[in-house]
């Protein structure tokens, strides 16, 4: 039987956001803002906002925050 040893760091499980997507979301009737990674799989949660000045606010901070 073979062991495997495992050596996971904090570093190794987070991923840096590589794109932010916005969104008008009719459904809901808000806007979505969402960190997307290399492949364009959502990272955490998304935020919903009212108004499209709101997502281009979150979308400004979060462009300036990860270095997008």
């Amino acid at each position: 039987m073979k062991k495997f040893k495992y050596n996971f760091s904090l570093e190794d499980t987070e991923q840096k956001p590589a794109k932010v997507d916005k969104w008008y979301d009719r459904g809901t009737r808000s806007w979505v803002v969402q960190l997307k990674d290399h492949e364009g799989n959502q990272i955490g949660d998304a935020i919903y906002v009212a108004s499209k000045s709101e997502a281009a606010e979150q979308e400004k901070d979060w462009r300036a925050e990860y270095g997008i």
